[in-house]
């Protein structure tokens, strides 16, 4: 929606011509408000889970739609009303600055994979993995080392089942197994420990 704003904001002379655009935007950001309830109510109230994506998809695009032109109306009602509405390629330039540099301030997972870009995490743990899977191609009994190197951005180890533990029976150490058709994988004990003492 910002960047739906700060594009409109260029050609709002242009654009704001349009009779559509003398509505009051009360009424603009109530057909918004009430788009995405109808968009979303029916599949909440008969199945109690959000709409399928593709829906999702529909409902945002079309809210980004109802915010132009919420924008439009405001920009109109503004003009009618006397109030200055001259919005210079500066002000613009500096509210796209401002924004940007509070969505990468705030913590958020954008920020976190651009850390583990800077940091190396990320080419640390592409190339810990590319070793560990030819690792897994050479061996038959395989006994790897932990991976060091884990990137913040990864999914939190409670959702995936986390990596391969030394235990060969584990689940994960099966489907590693499985999928690589090896006998048995699993990761040294002694590394284990010497991690956990760090």
């Amino acid at each position: 929606m910002i960047l739906a704003t700060l594009l409109i904001s260029k050609f709002i002379d242009t654009i704001c011509t349009h009779a559509i655009f003398n509505i009051h935007p009360l009424i603009a950001f109530g057909a918004m408000i009430a788009f995405m309830f109808v968009g979303f109510f029916p599949s909440f109230w008969a199945m109690n889970v959000p709409p399928v994506p593709r829906t999702i998809n529909v409902i945002y695009f079309n809210t980004i739609l109802l915010f132009i032109l919420f924008i439009g109306c405001c920009y109109n009602y503004f003009k009618r009303q006397g109030i200055q509405t001259d919005i210079s390629q500066f002000n613009t330039v500096l509210f796209a600055v401002i924004i940007f540099s509070w969505l990468v301030a705030r913590s958020n997972p954008i920020k976190s994979a651009y850390a583990d870009l800077v940091r190396g995490r990320a080419s640390g743990y592409q190339k810990q993995m590319e070793q560990r899977f030819l690792t897994l191609r050479e061996c038959d009994n395989c006994v790897l080392p932990p991976i060091e190197n884990i990137p913040v951005t990864l999914f939190p180890t409670s959702i995936y089942g986390g990596d391969i533990q030394p235990d060969s029976a584990y689940w994960v150490n099966q489907c590693y197994a499985s999928f690589f058709r090896r006998k048995s994988v699993r990761i040294e004990p002694e590394a284990i420990n010497k991690k956990d003492i760090k």
